[in-house]
Parts: structure tokens; sequence; C-alpha cells
């Protein structure tokens, strides 16, 4: 905290980014049947902080749908930074290729840099894990978001704090 402020008042300090696992995401509220509005999701999980950045990684197939156009350019729209990666054929699948490494890459350079205070992660993927150590070691601050079911007890306690979505539906559901 910072001498003569409050405890509140220096949250206001604290610069965030948040680093969303798209993919991770997206299969986890369709499996709730759960639609988001990613603005609320994005303002519940900055609060009284200053937002430096909101990333959103993820895939495409190769010829995409409208939708799911119009959802990218709508995020663009809102301010995030939208990272996307083509789907890769593998016999008859098509499977998500670098998106992992782009959003580690992306979280370890910019706690590097010191871009950030704290870094939000959305995901439920304990692939991340290595990488949110790295970040704490670097003297940044790492959160991890993700619904209770997606992730691990071990990975929810890997980080500096564990914010659970399900507490946060009501607030960021899609009007």
């Amino acid at each position: 905290m910072i001498q003569g402020v409050s405890e509140s008042e220096s949250l206001a300090f604290e610069k965030v980014m948040i680093f969303i696992d798209g993919s991770n995401l997206f299969h986890r509220l369709r499996m709730l049947r759960i639609r988001i509005d990613y603005a609320k999701l994005r303002d519940c999980l900055v609060a009284d902080r200053n937002l430096i950045q909101a990333f959103y990684f993820c895939s495409l197939p190769p010829d995409p749908k409208q939708n799911q156009m119009d959802f990218l350019a709508r995020l663009r729209s809102e301010g995030f930074e939208v990272r996307t990666f083509p789907l890769r054929r593998r016999g008859d699948l098509l499977v998500e290729k670098g998106v992992d490494i782009a959003l580690a890459t992306e979280v370890l350079v910019q706690a590097f840099q010191r871009n950030f205070d704290v870094g939000i992660l959305v995901t439920g993927d304990e692939d991340f894990k290595g990488v949110v150590g790295e970040t704490k070691r670097l003297g940044r601050k790492i959160e991890i978001a993700a619904f209770q079911c997606s992730a691990s007890r071990d990975f929810q306690l890997c980080g500096n704090r564990f914010i659970p979505l399900d507490r946060l539906v009501e607030r960021m559901r899609l009007d």
C-alpha cells in the first residue's frame, strides 16, 4: 500500500492486464449453457483497479461463420486486443495450435516488461501453472479466474488469488 493512501485508493493504482483463453472459456460457458457479456466480465475482474489491456486469444476455422467474426469485432470495439490463430487439420479433425503458447508468451513478456502489477488469467487449463509461477517469480501478481468445476484445486491455489466465475455469472450475464 502507498503511504498516506487508503487501501481502496491504492487499488486504483494497480495496473491490470487480462488474458482470456477464449476456447477454454467458450467451451465451459457452452457446457454450462451460459451466455455472458465480455465487457461485463472484464469490468467485474478489474473492479476498482486500472485496466491497461484485455487480451482475448482464440482459434478460427478456415471459413469462419459471420457470427464468429461479429463476436470478435464486438470484442475489438469494446477495447479487447483479439489474437486469432487458424485451426489446423489433423486427419478429419480441426485442432487448436499455437493459442496457449501465444497466451503464455504474452503474459510472460508483459510481466517481464513490468507492464502490469496484476495479471488476470481467465482459464481453467492447468497447463498454465508454469506461467503463473514464472509471473510471480518476476514480481507480478497473478489471479486466476475460472469456473470452479473447470480448474483443479491445485491450479486455483497456485496464483495470488482465485476468482470463481460461478459467483460473477449474474453480474456478467448477457442482457
